[in-house]
């Protein structure tokens, strides 16, 4: 039981990273970077 639990788990971080990683192949130029870069800085960061 404790094996299907674990499994659950490392499925969710793998859809998660999957979902909401970074791809590294885009340079800082990308427009992707920019928009991150923005939204960091309406938080208050």
């Amino acid at each position: 039981m404790e094996i299907v639990g674990l499994l659950i788990v490392l499925v969710a971080f793998d859809m998660a990273a999957w979902r909401w990683g970074v791809d590294s192949s885009d340079g800082f130029e990308s427009r992707e970077w920019e928009r991150r870069h923005h939204w960091s800085r309406a938080g208050g960061e």
